[in-house]
C-alpha cells in the first residue's frame, strides 16, 4: 500500500505567499539551458519525463521533503541538507525522482507528486559478521528498484557493495557519484595487498561505469581522481548555511573555557579520546566545561564514563539537538572539537562549516580536511592521541590572542558558506550536465 499526497506548483506558490511561511531560498546556480541540455542528451520529447534515482546516506528525506514543499528549511539540521538541494534540482529539471533511503526501520513506499520514496532497513553495525551480507542485500534491493524505475541518471551517494556496480549501471543510462567520505585517511593510503586489490577493483569499476562525481572536499575529489583510470568530470562542493545565519555580531556571549562537540556520538568519531583529553586539560583550567551534542550508539556509554570522571557537573550530553540548539551552543563556545579517528575517512564534516559560520575556532584531528578550506581558523592535533589533544586544548584556552586570531580567520573564510555557486546542488547540476553530454 502506498501513502500518497499531492502538492502542485500552484499550491507551493500559494504557501510561499503566506506570510507565516518562510520563503525558501534556492541554494544553487544552474548551468546555462540546464533543463533543455539534459533532456536533449536523452532525446526526450515534450511529453516524456526525465527519471532520476537518488541513493543518499541514512537520513529522513521524507521529513525534509515535507518542509521543502512548504518552502521552509528543515529544522532538524543546521545546514542546508543535500536532499533539499536534490529536490530543487529535480524541480528545475521537471523530472520524476526515485529516492531510495535507509533508516532504522523499513517503511511503506510513499509517493509525493513526482517523487517516490522507498526506505530500506539500515545496516546493523552492532551484530558481528552482519555488515557485508547486509550491505550486499541492500545493494541488491537498490538494483531491483532501479531495474523497475529505469533511471536516466542514478546519483549514488550512500554506501553500496562495489562489485554490484555493473548491475546498477545496466539499469541506469548515467551514474553520478556523490562522495561524502574519503577513500582513505589523509596522507595514509593503505599499502596492504588487500587494499591494493580493493583499489584496483574500484579503479576498474569507476573507469567503466561512473560518468561524473561530486565531492564534499578537495581531498575526496583528489582521491577519486587518483583511483580513476581516465578523466572523469568531478566537481567540488561546499556546505551551505541558511541566509538567516549570515549576520553574526562582533561580540557573542561566549562562556570562558566552554568547549563543544557536535555530531554523532560514536566511538570512531573520537568522543572517548575527547572525554579523556578534557579530564587532563581540566587540571589546568578548573572552570573548563564541555558539551557533547548529538545522538548515537555510544551515547549511554559516554554518559556513564562522564559520570565516573569526577567532573560530571561540567560535562553535558543531552542527546539529539535541533538547529537552534546547535547555533546556540556554537555562539557560547570558545572551541568546537572534531576528534574523528583514523578508521573513519571523513569527507568534510558539516559541523566545521557550522562552527565557522558563528566564528567559532576549530580544533580537529589530523584526518579531518578542515584546514585546507578554513586555513588559520583551524588547529590540528594528532588523531587518536588524547595527550596531544589535551595539550592543544590547554594551549588554545590559555591564549586569548590566538583564539581571537582564529576568529578573525573564520570571519574571512565564512563568505564561502553563503556562496550558492559552491553548493552541492550547483555541483550536482554541473555533474548531471557533464554526465549527460559525455
Amino acid at each position: 500500500m502506498q501513502e500518497k499526497f499531492t502538492f502542485t506548483a500552484e499550491t507551493r506558490a500559494n504557501d510561499r505567499s503566506n506570510k507565516t511561511v518562510m520563503k525558501q531560498e534556492k541554494f544553487f546556480s544552474l548551468p546555462t539551458d540546464f533543463r533543455a541540455r539534459v533532456r536533449q542528451c536523452f532525446n526526450l520529447d515534450d511529453a516524456a519525463l526525465l527519471r532520476i534515482a537518488y541513493v543518499p546516506g541514512p537520513g529522513e528525506l521524507r521529513d525534509t521533503y515535507s518542509y521543502w514543499k512548504r518552502g521552509q528549511p528543515y529544522p532538524g539540521k543546521a545546514i542546508i541538507t543535500y536532499s533539499e538541494m536534490f529536490f530543487d534540482v529535480v524541480e528545475a529539471l521537471s523530472a520524476e525522482a526515485l529516492i531510495i533511503e535507509r533508516g532504522a526501520d523499513r517503511a511503506e513506499e510513499m509517493c509525493a507528486d513526482n517523487c517516490t520514496f522507498i526506505r530500506l532497513s539500515d545496516i546493523d553495525y552492532e551484530t558481528p559478521g552482519a555488515y557485508w551480507p547486509q550491505k550486499q542485500a541492500i545493494t541488491r534491493e537498490i538494483a531491483r528498484h532501479c531495474e523497475q524505475f529505469k533511471p536516466h541518471i542514478l546519483i549514488l551517494g550512500g554506501e553500496f557493495y562495489w562489485p554490484m556496480l555493473p548491475r546498477l549501471a545496466k539499469s541506469s543510462e548515467r551514474i553520478v557519484m556523490s562522495l561524502h567520505n574519503m577513500f582513505w585517511q589523509i596522507g595514509r593510503r593503505p599499502q596492504s595487498l588487500k587494499n591494493q586489490i580493493n583499489f584496483f577493483v574500484k579503479k576498474v569499476l569507476v573507469g567503466r561505469y561512473v560518468d561524473a562525481a561530486v565531492a564534499v572536499s578537495k581531498t575526496a575529489l583528489d582521491q577519486f581522481n587518483e583511483i580513476s583510470p581516465r578523466k572523469i568530470p568531478g566537481f567540488q562542493s561546499m556546505h551551505q548555511l541558511p541566509s538567516s545565519y549570515a549576520d553574526v555580531g562582533e561580540e557573542l556571549a561566549r562562556r570562558k573555557n566552554q568547549i563543544c562537540y557536535l555530531g554523532r556520538i560514536e566511538r570512531e568519531k573520537g568522543v572517548f579520546e575527547l572525554l579523556e583529553a578534557f579530564c587532563v586539560a581540566k587540571s589546568h583550567q578548573s572552570d573548563l566545561a564541555i558539551r557533547f551534542l548529538g545522538a548515537g550508539r555510544a551515547l549511554d556509554e559516554l554518559r556513564e564514563k562522564a559520570g565516573a570522571t569526577g567532573f560530571a557537573d561540567d560535562i553535558e550530553a543531552p542527546g539529539p539537538v535541533d538547529a537552534a540548539d546547535v547555533y546556540g551552543a556554537l555562539r557560547e563556545s570558545q572551541l568546537l572539537v572534531v576528534p574523528t579517528q583514523r578508521a573513519f575517512a571523513e569527507g568534510f564534516p558539516a559541523v566545521c562549516a557550522e562552527a565557522i559560520s558563528q566564528l567559532t575556532p576549530l580544533l580537529v584531528s589530523s584526518v579531518v580536511p578542515a584546514r585546507e578550506v578554513f586555513g588559520d581558523a583551524v588547529m590540528e592535533f594528532e588523531a587518536e592521541n588524547s595527550k596531544n589533544l589535551a595539550e592543544c586544548l590547554t594551549l588554545l584556552l590559555c591564549d586569548e590572542q590566538k583564539l581571537d586570531d582564529m576568529r578573525k580567520a573564520a570571519s574571512d573564510a565564512r563568505a564561502m558558506l553563503y556562496d550558492r555557486s559552491k553548493s552541492w546542488g550547483s555541483a550536482l547540476a554541473q555533474a548531471i550536465v557533464a554526465s549527460a553530454e559525455r
